[in-house]
């Protein structure tokens, strides 16, 4: 509840009546209007926020119906081969070289997108992470490499820590003359291989599809903010040699070693060390 200090002033005067100044009156008033003008920005840039990482993303019918197929089955093999063609078809002439191996991995890291909201976790087995409600981004990624193979010496695992993305992990897959960087947290895939995405190189539009559903997680507005300034990040380049937390060979490597990132001897480790 809130209380006014009237502030009332009596002048002598011929006339009986009164003249009373109410101030505080007028006070509560322009701070009831900063309020409600407060709130409507703030809830009009959460709207527009999703607006637009609705009009950015893909819809992928074929794997969104598919789902709790590939949580009982445990597998993606044959939602894979379901959907394949779909995927061919939404990723695009920029994606149009990679064979099936790369494909089966931008399949993986999708579909682990889809099999869980976004949230706090810890899990890092493969049940665990196959059967929670929530998954955190390193989270997103192992399951991802559980999926097709988490010691496939393709698929890296690498982290940053402050910087465009602040501390998030992602996966980058690169063999022969094949590159693609996946964010399982958000459903982002793009062609750009890992020097070039720390030299700032920019990527076309084209070379970057996001499977990202607005207004999914229950805290989906900072979600939806993250998902605009990932892609925005990887769009204009704005990744830097500094950010770099980790860069592990294979899933398989991350795992172990994932309570002891602060220890690395990397940039990133650093600022987390200092941070303290």
């Amino acid at each position: 509840m809130l209380f006014m200090n009237r502030s009332i002033n009596v002048t002598a005067s011929a006339s009986p009546a009164l003249a009373i100044q109410i101030t505080s009156v007028k006070n509560l008033r322009r701070l009831l209007i900063v309020i409600a003008v407060l709130t409507y920005l703030q809830t009009s840039r959460h709207s527009q926020e999703s607006l637009v990482a609705e009009q950015t993303s893909v819809s992928f019918s074929c794997l969104d119906d598919d789902v709790e197929n590939i949580r009982q089955s445990r597998s993606i093999t044959t939602s894979y081969v379901k959907c394949k063609s779909q995927l061919q078809q939404l990723l695009g002439t920029s994606f149009s070289d990679l064979d099936d191996d790369a494909l089966r991995a931008v399949y993986a890291s999708l579909a682990a997108n889809r099999l869980a909201n976004f949230g706090d976790s810890s899990v890092l087995t493969f049940n665990e992470l196959i059967a929670a409600n929530e998954l955190d981004c390193d989270n997103y990624a192992v399951l991802a490499g559980h999926l097709i193979g988490a010691e496939d010496p393709a698929l890296r695992m690498i982290g940053f820590h402050g910087g465009a993305v602040g501390n998030h992990a992602q996966l980058i897959y690169e063999r022969d003359n094949i590159s693609v960087l996946l964010d399982p947290s958000i459903g982002l895939v793009a062609r750009v291989d890992f020097d070039s995405l720390l030299s700032g190189a920019k990527v076309e539009s084209g070379a970057l599809k996001s499977f990202y559903i607005a207004g999914r997680a229950e805290r989906h507005y900072r979600l939806d903010f993250f998902e605009d300034r990932t892609r925005t990040a990887v769009l204009n380049g704005e990744y830097k040699p500094s950010d770099l937390l980790y860069y592990f060979e294979t899933v398989a490597d991350y795992v172990p070693k994932s309570r002891d990132i602060k220890r690395l001897p990397t940039p990133g480790a650093m600022k987390m060390r200092r941070r303290k």
